[in-house]
């Protein structure tokens, strides 16, 4: 594992930004790919979903109860197929079949199964693909041609019947949005997940830093005392010992105090450096650094973006 590997951790989705006619056309108006993702669980009926939606389009076309109503189920049925990777223009085009459908060749009881039920089926692949809002006005905009063609005196059944055809398309909007919403979580739950093991990996990593620069320090902190301790020992040792001699073992005892306070010095910054990663929200607690502050304290606005590692001072219990 590398510190790029470490610092490369998964952003957690955004929420849907707010409902705008801007948004609104980007999600109605438009003739880009999107395919409809397969399940997740179980692995062996990933593809079920798409399979039953090519099934169910080939029951829909052998609906019809003339020869016309057949061509004309099996053309509405296909944009079932076709929304499985286009759906905003696989709704446009059922619903200018069912507008078309209604005026040119009226389905009579026997075969008004398809009209509406293809239609149905087209708005619930548009609502596992767009937000609610916009499949709420899909939704709406499909069920304005019904009424108007029921007002203009189009043969599309009673008023009970349109109000029905009103509520089948109302409940595939929310089947279609009750199932992309369950997608939209399982999929922060994962992300969710994957951060979360990114933050354990993380930590790990800056606690075996910490204890290798206790243990380093600790080490390496004694022995310069002991050699400071005895050369500051050594000229009593000695009766009349010679200048140079003090001199040296002065030298010696100031280059160990020396080494020593740098040795504190850097074994603190070795653990703040630690503090690049601050974004992860890790706290190590180290004896021979600063502290490192958790990442929601950092993350407030106005929060410094890194907090500065003082060198620690402690008294010198060999210090002469």
């Amino acid at each position: 594992m590398t510190r790029s590997d470490l610092v490369s951790a998964p952003d957690v989705g955004a929420a849907a930004g707010p409902f705008t006619l801007r948004g609104l056309r980007a999600d109605l108006w438009t003739t880009r790919a999107q395919p409809m993702p397969p399940l997740v669980w179980p692995q062996w009926l990933r593809w079920l979903p798409q399979v039953l939606v090519v099934l169910g389009a080939g029951a829909l076309s052998a609906t019809g109860a003339d020869l016309t109503a057949r061509v004309l189920a099996c053309a509405h049925a296909a944009m079932l197929v076709v929304g499985l990777r286009r759906p905003v223009p696989a709704w446009w085009l059922s619903l200018a079949f069912t507008a078309g459908t209604a005026i040119g060749h009226p389905p009579t009881h026997d075969n008004q199964l398809w009209t509406w039920t293809v239609h149905a089926g087209a708005l619930s692949l548009l609502a596992l693909r767009i937000p609610v809002s916009s499949a709420a006005v899909a939704a709406l905009v499909s069920a304005v041609p019904v009424v108007c063609l029921k007002a203009a005196g189009y043969a599309v059944g009673s008023w009970t019947f349109v109000a029905g055809v009103c509520v089948l398309f109302s409940s595939a909007v929310l089947v279609g949005s009750f199932a992309r919403g369950r997608r939209e979580d399982r999929a922060r739950l994962v992300e969710q997940i994957a951060v979360t093991a990114h933050e354990r990996a993380l930590r790990t990593v800056l606690e075996e830093r910490a204890r290798i620069a206790r243990e380093l320090h600790d080490v390496v902190a004694h022995h310069m005392s002991v050699i400071s301790i005895q050369a500051d020992a050594a000229p009593y040792r000695v009766q009349d010992p010679p200048q140079e001699l003090v001199k040296e073992l002065a030298s010696i005892r100031a280059n160990a105090q020396e080494g020593l306070a740098e040795l504190r010095a850097g074994a603190g910054g070795f653990l703040c450096s630690t503090s690049s990663y601050e974004a992860a929200g890790i706290t190590i607690h180290g004896q021979a650094g600063q502290h490192i502050v958790r990442g929601p304290a950092l993350n407030r606005p106005g929060a410094p973006r890194r907090r500065r590692c003082p060198r620690r001072r402690s008294p010198d219990p060999w210090a002469g």
